[in-house]
């Protein structure tokens, strides 16, 4: 059913769902714990290397340097996926599983769940120009006509699903 627009009204209110922001956790402690998790994997390594190259061969090293190296690989992993950068004039659509789940619109290092898909948009004003064109009046004259479009993203929901 189509709405009748009355004259001087206000334009009807979009009353779908709208865009919830988001407040992740800084992302420098999970930068930090990456960090660490790179040097005690670089730690086992060195305990895997000096065990198996000692004249008596020691087991228990090299089991424990094995299992504290794939422990701190996995702990690296497992932080840096979550870890992503929010520029200015960006948003960032966190979706998981195909849920919409929030937009972070500050700008800085963030983490959130590794699982989220992050997807960047770009907030800055965009400028489109449309080719001059000549038509003719009612009494032959020539008009040239040209359109320079200026949109700005308001509502990422709105503009990633909702279009």
């Amino acid at each position: 059913m189509q709405q009748m627009m009355i004259p001087g009204a206000p334009p009807p209110q979009y009353t779908g769902r709208k865009e919830k922001l988001h407040e992740p956790s800084s992302g420098t402690c999970c930068f930090s714990l990456c960090l660490i998790s790179v040097f005690t994997f670089l730690t086992g390594i060195v305990l895997i290397a000096t065990s198996a190259a000692s004249p008596y061969p020691k087991i228990a090293g090299v089991v424990a340097g094995a299992i504290l190296a794939f422990l701190s690989c996995c702990t690296c992993c497992w932080s840096s996926r979550g870890l992503y950068v929010v520029n200015p004039n960006q948003a960032t659509l966190l979706v998981i599983f195909n849920q919409y789940v929030g937009t972070v619109k500050g700008n800085g290092l963030f983490w959130v769940n590794p699982f989220y898909d992050k997807m960047v948009i770009d907030l800055k004003s965009n400028v489109h120009h449309s080719a001059n064109i000549v038509v003719n009046d009612k009494g032959g004259n020539p008009i040239e006509i040209g359109v320079v479009l200026v949109w700005k993203i308001d509502d990422t929901f709105r503009a990633t699903y909702d279009v």
